[in-house]
């Protein structure tokens, strides 16, 4: 089977086609062959049958005819043998006779009573019953009462097979005639008597007492020459006949076994076999080997089976002429068949060779063969012209798949550029973050110390204004005073400057930080720019590939109506017999590429939908990515006014920081003055005490100063804290943007893979 898949189209519809030729006339002449044959076995078994028929009435006819006769021949026989007297049995005279059984040949030797009709003698003198015979024409027979119940012959006419009367032979007790004549009953039918079968009437002979001493016989032969003739007569053809035999196997009408015993020959024992009175039946002969075809029917009155049987070989001869002929047409329509089919099937090949070429290529992406063209206006011509347009439209699909991916690929580049640069800002921004809040907690720290300072300086005031009322009193405890009051102011001063300056830091570190992320939100946009145009792509190539699905589904739907019109086809060119068989081939082979053309659109549809996939991932890629830079720009903008507060908390402390080192200068100013008037002893002590209180003021304004410092650095610290943890969460979203636009570059060189299948 596999071997006549593989062989040529061209090959398969030549050989198809002289099969549908062959095949059906083979069967046509077959069926009619055999229906021929089975019209003559029916006529010829209807014949036997007819003939079995025919013989079975004309016996029972017979029979009947024969029965009648002897009724009339047997008031004949009483009425002569009546004329000569009344039936008596001698007391005193004896009459010996060797008495014979019929049918065993056994002999006895017996006597018995002289028997007389009136004077006339019986026994051994044939007067009687040749006298009957003269007026009825049948033999006539007189039996006397044997002891045992026998009938012996003691004068008749019916002679045995030497000529002989059949004087001295007996019916013996068990034969049915004995049986009925002991009874006293008359007995009619088929009997055998001596050596041949008879149609008889026995009617018991009594004596004056009523008892059965013998009895009268009158009968014909059985087997007549008329029926002999008539049997013989019945023939069919050469080796058709009739025949006859009984239940024992004797042969009785027959061409060549009459008067034979055949019981076990094949003519008798296949229908003593059946164990049924009537019926048809065939046997093989086991000498010439054929087939014999018999009818029979039993005629139950003579034990007879009448047979007519025919051979079967002589009935089905006139059907090897037939079978010649058929034979001989059959050659000549295949031959015929073989030259039209093989010019047929060329021109059909070639066609269905460039479509098959075509839809092979198709299916292997190869999209640059030309247009195939055909003219024809059936299921071909339109199958080639479904595959013209598959080929532009895929073509063109393709191109713009190809055109999208290119775009896309320079997309995910861009994409791929600036999630790098996005990275190395991210991780600048985390750093000046994280100096900055190093930069604060120095500004925390320093502003603790001038707070400390601020403190002492306080106290030191506050105890130079009380002792510069005891100047008088302690000069040089006001002196020590002052003295620590300068050092402490010198210290604080100190501490201011370092804190101005680290406020400065900060603050260019602020700019530095919030310029980072102006250029990272720059970035982020233009990212997320980007990524829409990509999203826009790849809606482009789904979109594209629906199309193709969509325009794949019609061809599919043209290749099931294609493969229907075949169907119909197919059904038409059977319905048109004999001259639609090799259309019927064709359709069948428009129905196979149809079905081809629907696994190439199938191989296509996985193509197209492997690259929708591709599509559609690299889609929710991007979304992806562009809802994570749109996310990243929010906490951008965030950072970025974040950045802005700082910088302006740090431009405020840094004013604030100037105006505290200017009243650090100008506590230190007072204090040297104070420190060269008590040392020169040459201010008053109202001075002094005015000095103090204006010291006191300046210190007052210092220590706010520095708490107002304190909070806006406290302000400025929890700001660096929430751009620190902003920072980190961008930095982890840049980590999962990068691994999405990784991904979207492994889909993005998928599908350019899938579209270079396309040869275009």
């Amino acid at each position: 089977m596999k071997k006549i898949k593989n062989l040529p189209f061209g090959t398969k519809i030549t050989l198809l086609t002289c099969g549908f030729m062959v095949i059906p006339a083979l069967i046509i002449t077959t069926l009619l062959l055999t229906i021929a044959g089975n019209q003559l076995l029916t006529n010829s078994n209807d014949a036997v049958k007819r003939i079995t028929t025919d013989l079975f009435k004309l016996a029972k006819v017979q029979n009947d005819l024969l029965v009648t006769k002897l009724e009339s021949d047997l008031n004949v026989a009483h009425q002569i043998s009546s004329t000569y007297g009344k039936l008596t049995l001698s007391k005193d005279v004896q009459v010996p006779f060797k008495a014979v059984d019929q049918v065993t040949k056994n002999a006895t030797d017996i006597t018995l009573p002289q028997m007389k009709f009136g004077d006339q003698l019986v026994q051994n003198d044939f007067t009687i019953v040749d006298k009957i015979q003269q007026i009825v024409g049948g033999t006539c027979t007189v039996f006397q009462k044997m002891p045992g119940d026998h009938f012996l012959r003691v004068s008749t006419n019916v002679k045995k097979l030497d000529g002989e009367r059949a004087v001295g032979t007996y019916i013996p007790s068990s034969s049915p005639v004995a049986k009925s004549l002991t009874s006293n009953k008359l007995f009619k039918g088929k009997a055998f008597v001596v050596n041949k079968d008879y149609i008889t009437a026995y009617d018991p002979l009594t004596d004056s007492s009523g008892e059965v001493v013998g009895a009268l016989y009158v009968g014909v032969p059985l087997m007549t020459q008329a029926l002999q003739d008539n049997v013989a007569e019945a023939t069919i053809g050469t080796t058709g006949f009739a025949y006859c035999f009984n239940s024992e196997g004797r042969v009785l009408i027959h061409p060549k076994y009459a008067g034979e015993t055949k019981k076990d020959a094949d003519f008798v024992s296949s229908v003593l076999n059946r164990g049924d009175k009537e019926g048809l039946l065939e046997y093989t002969d086991t000498t010439t080997k054929e087939t014999v075809i018999v009818s029979y029917k039993y005629f139950e009155d003579w034990d007879w089976y009448i047979c007519t049987t025919v051979h079967k070989d002589e009935i089905l001869a006139s059907i090897k002429a037939i079978r010649t002929l058929a034979v001989t047409v059959t050659l000549i329509l295949l031959a015929l068949g073989t030259v039209l089919t093989l010019l047929f099937a060329r021109g059909i090949t070639r066609t269905l060779k460039r479509i098959t070429d075509r839809a092979e290529k198709i299916s292997n992406g190869d999209l640059t063969t030309a247009n195939l063209s055909l003219d024809s206006e059936d299921e071909i011509g339109y199958l080639a012209r479904v595959f013209d347009n598959l080929n532009d439209s895929l073509r063109a699909i393709v191109q713009q798949i190809i055109h999208s991916t290119t775009g896309l690929n320079t997309t995910v580049q861009v994409i791929n550029t600036a999630s790098e640069e996005m990275v190395s800002s991210t991780a600048d921004l985390a750093d000046s973050a994280q100096r900055t809040g190093k930069s604060v907690e120095l500004i925390t720290q320093s502003i603790n110390e001038v707070r400390e300072s601020i403190s002492s300086q306080t106290a030191s005031v506050n105890q130079t204004s009380a002792a510069s009322e005891e100047m008088s009193k302690n000069i040089t405890q006001v002196l020590g005073n002052v003295e620590a009051q300068a050092a402490s102011i010198n210290e604080s001063s100190a501490a201011v400057n370092q804190m101005a300056t680290s406020i400065k830091q900060i603050a260019e570190n602020a700019a530095r930080v919030n310029d980072i992320s102006h250029k990272t939100r720059a970035k982020a946009d233009a990212s997320c720019s980007t990524a829409g145009n990509a999203v826009s792509g790849m809606k482009d190539i789904a979109s594209s590939s629906e199309q193709i699905k969509n325009i794949i589904t019609v061809i599919t739907n043209i290749a099931s109506q294609t493969n229907l019109l075949a169907l119909n086809a197919a059904i038409e060119a059977a319905r048109a017999g004999e001259a639609g068989r090799g259309f019927a081939v064709v359709a069948d082979e428009v129905r196979s590429l149809a079905e081809q053309s629907a696994q190439a659109a199938k191989e296509i549809t996985e193509l197209i939908n492997r690259a929708n996939e591709k599509a559609e991932m690299g889609v929710d890629l991007v979304e992806s990515v562009n809802k994570a830079i749109i996310e990243m720009s929010k906490s951008i903008s965030e950072v970025g006014t974040l950045i802005e507060e700082v910088s302006n908390s740090t431009n405020e402390q840094e004013i604030g920081a100037r105006e505290i080192a200017e009243s650090m200068d100008k506590l230190n100013e007072i204090t040297q003055e104070i420190l060269v008037a008590t040392n020169e002893q040459s201010l008053s002590a109202q001075e002094i005490s005015k000095s103090m209180q204006d010291l006191m003021r300046i210190s007052e304004g210092i220590n706010n100063a520095m708490e107002t410092q304190a909070e806006t650095t406290s302000e400025v610290n929890e700001a660096v804290e929430v751009v620190s943890s902003i920072t980190e969460t961008n930095r982890n979203s840049v980590q999962e943007f990068v691994q999405c636009t990784s991904a979207l570059t492994d889909e993005s060189e998928s599908l350019d893979s899938v579209v270079k299948k396309f040869r275009l």
